[in-house]
């Protein structure tokens, strides 16, 4: 049987092996928290795009119904709007910008003179 007193087994040793196992350990919870922090920023990251993605494509959308208006715009229309226009802009200010300038009718519907279809 050895004893702990001749050098195989130290407590010099023996506490040297548990400060690299430390060291060690530590190491590979950095290493761990770093790749923790790079997955959580790639999601935040993919996140980010499809939100973005769903912008442009609701984006696009507007664009192609402001494209359809316009095509069935015509100066006639735009006459007959035109001085309806102070109008609706004052209603819509007196409001807050809550109101469109029509009047709302019981059954949900809308009424009223600055209604323009177009």
């Amino acid at each position: 049987m050895r004893n702990v007193d001749d050098g195989l087994f130290s407590g010099d040793t023996v506490a040297a092996a548990a400060l690299r196992r430390k060291r060690t350990y530590e190491q590979q919870r950095d290493q761990l928290a770093g790749t923790r922090l790079t997955l959580e920023a790639q999601a935040n990251a993919i996140e980010s795009a499809n939100m973005n993605a769903e912008t442009m494509l609701a984006m696009k959308q507007g664009a192609a119904a402001l494209k359809n208006i316009h095509k069935q715009l015509n100066i006639d229309k735009v006459r007959w709007f035109f001085p309806f226009a102070p109008i609706v802009a004052a209603d819509w200010l007196a409001s807050g910008g809550h109101n469109d300038g029509r009047d709302k009718r019981a059954d949900g519907t809308y009424q009223g003179d600055c209604r323009c279809d177009f």
